[in-house]
């Protein structure tokens, strides 16, 4: 087994009090942008568990599904790379002018590619799988079935497990967080940590900050699918009430996904000049800024918050130079 399937631990950080960022409260970092691998970021976390399953399934392929400019993706491609596992990436979108970071990883590690419309991915599927299956292989889609659903429990485990560690560095340091705030992107991330939350039982707040287009009701459908895919996957009972442990925003995602801000890339300068600390114009800036005014407007003060900071560097050093030179918010 190579370094993707480690068990990274957690990196924990103050943030410097700074109304600036904070808002009057105590605002802790999870640096899941420090793991020391594949460029780091919650992906990495998110692909081990994929790996993990490819080979509990006795898999030897595998099929992914994403944009170019993917992180998971960039961080699967260098997973197969390093464990010699035949990898096909399935994508809607065509080369870029200018390849992103993402992009060019992607392509140096020569993925073989499908490339489909949105509305034809399950047939894309259904060639990846045959071309494995003509070479003797045995393949694993990432997503389960054709249509993309079935394995929602497999990326979330990843981060319930995470849960358990954030406990255990709570019960080390002697620190509780009230909150726990992060972005929500595919929803495997957050739900992963409410299916921790629950199974251990101590109903915490842990608010997604919505970065996707998606309609609020089908973020919510897709994070509850995750949970209760989770229970699932670990052979216990989900609790019958646990649509009430999601709590998701979607006023804050700055126009969707991939949307370009000023107010985002005000965020990232500030985080940068106070604290020295890198986010991307995707999820990690937007969710920040979105954590931010979601505590002034609803007046939330002196509580201790853990925001989960999950990567993206690539994205940020492809969105540096054009960020603005405005150093106010």
């Amino acid at each position: 087994m190579s370094w993707v399937l480690d068990n990274h631990p957690l990196i924990i950080q103050k943030l410097s009090a700074s109304e600036r960022l904070d808002c009057g409260n105590e605002v802790y970092l999870l640096r899941e942008d420090q793991i020391p691998v594949a460029l780091g970021g919650n992906k990495v976390r998110i692909a081990a568990e994929f790996i993990r399953d490819m080979y509990a399934q006795d898999a030897n392929a595998l099929i992914m599904y994403g944009d170019r400019r993917s992180n998971l993706c960039r961080v699967l491609a260098l997973a197969c790379k390093a464990e010699q596992i035949p990898c096909l990436m399935i994508t809607t979108s065509g080369p870029s002018t200018v390849p992103a970071f993402n992009e060019r990883i992607i392509t140096g590690l020569d993925v073989d590619i499908i490339q489909c419309e949105q509305g034809s991915i399950a047939d894309a599927v259904d060639e990846a799988q045959e071309r494995f299956a003509n070479l003797g292989y045995r393949p694993y889609y990432i997503y389960g079935s054709r249509l993309g659903t079935g394995n929602e429990g497999t990326a979330a485990n990843a981060y319930a497990n995470v849960y358990k560690q954030i406990l255990a560095w709570e019960d080390e340091h002697q620190v509780a967080f009230d909150i726990i705030v992060l972005p929500y992107g595919t929803g495997a991330t957050q739900g992963g940590l409410v299916a921790g939350s629950l199974a251990a039982r101590d109903n915490r707040e842990i608010i997604g900050i919505s970065i996707s287009s998606r309609t609020p009701q089908r973020a919510i459908s897709i994070l509850a699918d995750s949970v209760a895919g989770w229970f699932d996957k670990e052979g216990l009972d989900c609790p019958a009430d646990y649509l009430k442990a999601l709590h998701l925003e979607c006023g804050y995602n700055c126009g969707g996904y991939g949307v370009p801000d000023q107010r985002v890339d005000e965020t990232i300068r500030l985080m940068l000049q106070y604290a020295a600390i890198p986010l991307d114009p995707v999820y990690s800036g937007k969710a920040f800024l979105g954590m931010r005014d979601y505590l002034h407007d609803n007046d939330v003060r002196d509580k201790r918050i853990l925001f989960v900071h999950t990567g993206g560097l690539p994205i940020f050093f492809d969105h540096l130079g054009t960020l603005h030179k405005e150093n106010s918010c």
